[in-house]
């Protein structure tokens, strides 16, 4: 099963907005150059922690799984939702857990084509994720299409 990322960040003060896309299935350590910096007048510019970033996930249709993404700069993530691709089912759901598999979110669900769904519970204690660690998309398939995008707000800490 393929797993498609992206991250969008917004620079306020500049108005940038940059885009990266990554290869399938990770967001890999060799983009950190590109993701931890940013093109400023002149010279680039390191990442300033507190500035949101979206990471987008795309994970295609299959049996339920765990991907792992590779997330280059700590982060905090602040909010997630999930847009389901295709009719679902209500026994599908995503749960957003960190390296040690311990639960962020709570599970999120859509049965309906292009449906949203976003976490209604966010665990403090669990949500800072590392520089060179992983998030988890654990996804869980019950029938119909469990082709989801995931989006995760994350904040940069130092």
């Amino acid at each position: 099963m393929a797993a498609y990322g992206y991250i969008v960040r917004k620079f306020i003060r500049y108005g940038e907005i940059i885009t990266e896309h990554f290869a399938p299935g990770a967001l890999t350590a060799s983009k950190t150059a590109t993701v931890a910096t940013v093109a400023g007048a002149g010279t680039a510019q390191a990442v300033t922690p507190g500035i949101q970033s979206v990471v987008a996930v795309s994970i295609a249709d299959a049996a339920s799984a765990v991907y792992e993404f590779t997330v280059p700069f700590k982060c905090k993530i602040v909010d997630a939702l999930v847009s389901q691709v295709g009719a679902g089912n209500a026994g599908n759901s995503v749960v957003i857990r960190n390296a040690a598999s311990t639960a962020i979110t709570n599970a999120m669900n859509n049965a309906s084509d292009d449906g949203v769904s976003r976490c209604t519970s966010l665990d403090e204690g669990s949500n800072t994720i590392a520089a060179g660690a992983v998030f988890k998309v654990d996804v869980t398939k019950a029938g119909g299409s469990a082709a989801v995008v995931v989006y995760l707000t994350v904040i940069p800490v130092a």
